[in-house]
């Protein structure tokens, strides 16, 4: 499809699909440089969640033995849409990255069998983000999501798995939210193990859209209270082509399960209140609804 072709609309397909036509403020853009253990460039999703931290997929940020991919190797870019014009686009922001904190389980361990679990990371940045129009922290969720609410999965990914290159422009795929059995089959290692899947977890459905190889650690975002609010980090997923009946599913690290373990990491870097007796109470309240107090804690972005 050519591009003047395409509706101004973030609510299409990331994979043969077309572009956001404009920035997403919350979707950062992570490039990993080559490094001992993968001689090339990799380049990943992530999200912003206040001015000095991000989300992203531990799978991006470390190796598949378990070791963290050392911080020089990172780069982030905030405010961009084609990631071909960074150098001219005066909105991209480009920041480093001071460290990367993997998420635990709540038991405060990881998993042994499986090194990328749980797939989610903090990322601390070496500067903070200026906040503006193009660049704005996402909401983080108070309760758990509704199944077959409608979210939005976004990023730079290629648009099927056997293509040679990744989108040059942001792309995006309304998908639904779908029971986490229905992901329980579709993820397995390299020698045939099958990764579990767990209360840690947030699966997707969609007959034909999802997101695709270069997406990971972008993401999912659900239209609750009337806005957008982070629940998902993508994560883990079939091959994905458009053309193929089976690829229906997609699972992603469940942001509101580690609510309170990025919230301590993120700590007074936090651009929220959290003194307020009506902060993320599950209700809109007028005098919170406003960018300084992050529109009440997600409950009406």
């Amino acid at each position: 499809m050519d591009e003047e072709e395409v509706p101004k609309s973030v609510t299409e397909r990331v994979m043969d699909g077309v572009p956001t036509m404009k920035p997403l403020p919350y979707q950062l853009r992570l490039k990993i440089a080559p490094h001992p253990g993968q001689p090339w460039e990799a380049l990943c999703g992530a999200v912003i969640v206040s001015p000095r931290h991000a989300l992203t997929a531990y799978h991006c940020i470390g190796n598949k033995d378990g070791r963290i991919i050392p911080n020089k190797y990172f780069t982030v870019y905030a405010g961009a849409y084609n990631f071909k014009n960074l150098t001219s686009d005066k909105n991209v922001q480009k920041r480093g990255v001071l460290r990367p904190f993997p998420l635990k389980f709540k038991n405060g361990s990881r998993s042994n069998m499986v090194p990328e679990l749980p797939d989610l990371a903090v990322l601390l940045l070496d500067e903070p983000l200026q906040m503006n129009d193009f660049v704005t922290p996402a909401c983080l969720p108070t309760k758990e999501v509704p199944m077959n609410e409608e979210c939005i999965v976004s990023g730079w990914g290629k648009t099927v798995s056997y293509s040679l290159s990744s989108s040059a422009t942001l792309r995006a795929a309304t998908v639904l939210t779908s029971k986490l059995q229905h992901c329980s089959h579709i993820v397995k290692m390299e020698d045939g193990t099958r990764i579990p899947v767990g209360d840690y977890d947030l699966c997707t459905y969609h007959p034909t859209k999802s997101a695709c190889r270069g997406d990971s650690g972008g993401p999912l975002v659900c239209n609750i209270h009337g806005g957008a609010t982070l629940y998902g980090v993508v994560a883990r997923g079939d091959y994905c082509n458009p053309h193929d009946p089976n690829v229906k599913y997609g699972l992603y690290a469940n942001v509101y399960y580690f609510k309170d373990e990025i919230e301590a990491l993120i700590g007074t870097d936090n651009p929220c209140p959290t003194n307020e007796n009506y902060y993320a109470d599950e209700f809109c309240d007028g005098n919170l609804n406003n960018s300084e107090n992050c529109f009440d804690g997600g409950d009406c972005c």
